[in-house]
């Protein structure tokens, strides 16, 4: 009888690690948890002398790192500014859950043409979990092809506090 009670009991507690386990493996309903976040989008010019190139990056820890990079006409330099905030994790995982839901990581290069290097143009690079992409050159030739990209763009942006404006100027 003991000899039961006994294996039932470990049999309880094994089952109970296992489940302690994958709860702290998914950390949320979606599954997110403890996957690593990173999210990077840059908004290029173009051939634009005054312009400036804004670069959005997210991090795991729901940081976001506004910088953006231009010509000062004032002292002939280049000068780069830079604001940062944070999102939640709820937010970020949100943002996750979104980017997971369209086909982002099934577009390849190939799959568009890149549009031309003097127009405005943005690239992002999105990592979660094992997943990971990265599309360049993305502008007013090709993104009415790409709706999973610019619905991702203006996420972003929103996050970041932008309006929907992707321009970098």
């Amino acid at each position: 009888m003991n000899a039961k009670i006994i294996a039932v009991a470990t049999l309880l507690v094994l089952l109970l690690g296992c489940a302690k386990q994958q709860s702290a493996q998914n950390g949320s309903p979606d599954g997110l948890g403890n996957a690593g976040i990173s999210i990077k989008e840059t908004d290029s010019p173009g051939f634009i002398a005054t312009a400036k190139t804004r670069t959005t990056t997210i991090g795991n820890d729901g940081k976001i790192t506004v910088e953006t990079t231009g010509y000062d006409p004032a002292t002939s330099k280049e000068k780069t500014e830079t604001a940062e905030s944070s999102i939640s994790r709820e937010q970020l995982e949100g943002l996750a859950s979104y980017i997971l839901s369209t086909d982002f990581f099934g577009i390849k290069q190939a799959d568009y043409r890149i549009c031309n290097p003097d127009t405005p143009r943005t690239a992002i690079e999105i990592t979660i979990g094992d997943k990971s992409n990265s599309l360049y050159g993305i502008g007013a030739c090709n993104i009415g092809n790409l709706p999973a990209v610019s619905g991702i763009i203006e996420k972003i942006g929103s996050a970041a506090g932008r309006q929907q404006d992707t321009s970098a100027g």
